[in-house]
């Protein structure tokens, strides 16, 4: 008898703690469920300011760009000692940063044009340019590059 009271006893015990156990797992599964959520979005921010960051200096590098005088730029480019050096790193900037760019063209563009540098630079004086499919590489870029700066900058002001 003494045993049956024991082995009832016992097992409500083990029922309670189990029930227990049951009640600190669900907590436990909320309390991690509110971590994930915390940490996706400390990662979203994350993003999103590199982003912005990125953004940033695409945009600078964009309106350099936009600035270079395409003649005298593609002239330069064949003067090893006179390198458009400002000028070659906002195109080398804004290529890094192209995948925030839309516009295939401008891609190509600014592939074509960080090609050329590599070339200019592994062959110094020993590699000629032509000026004029440069200096038009050049005003087509300027031409595209407004859908992203315009972008670039409604995205950063908001």
């Amino acid at each position: 008898m003494f045993t049956d009271i024991a082995l009832v006893f016992f097992t409500a015990v083990l029922a309670w703690a189990t029930i227990k156990l049951a009640q600190d797992t669900q907590v436990l599964s909320k309390l991690t469920e509110r971590l994930v959520k915390i940490e996706t979005q400390r990662d979203e921010r994350e993003l999103q300011e590199n982003r912005r960051k990125d953004l940033a200096t695409g945009l600078l590098a964009a309106e350099g760009i936009q600035k270079i005088h395409n003649d005298i730029f593609a002239q330069r480019l064949n003067n090893p000692s006179d390198l458009p050096l400002t000028e070659m790193k906002d195109i080398e900037t804004l290529h890094s940063l192209k995948r925030y760019i839309e516009d295939p063209d401008c891609r190509q563009y600014l592939d074509i044009l960080c090609s050329t540098f590599d070339s200019v630079r592994r062959e110094k004086s020993n590699v000629r340019i032509n000026e004029a499919d440069i200096a038009s590489t050049v005003r087509n870029l300027q031409n595209r590059l407004q859908c992203f700066v315009d972008n670039s900058r409604r995205e950063l002001s908001s």
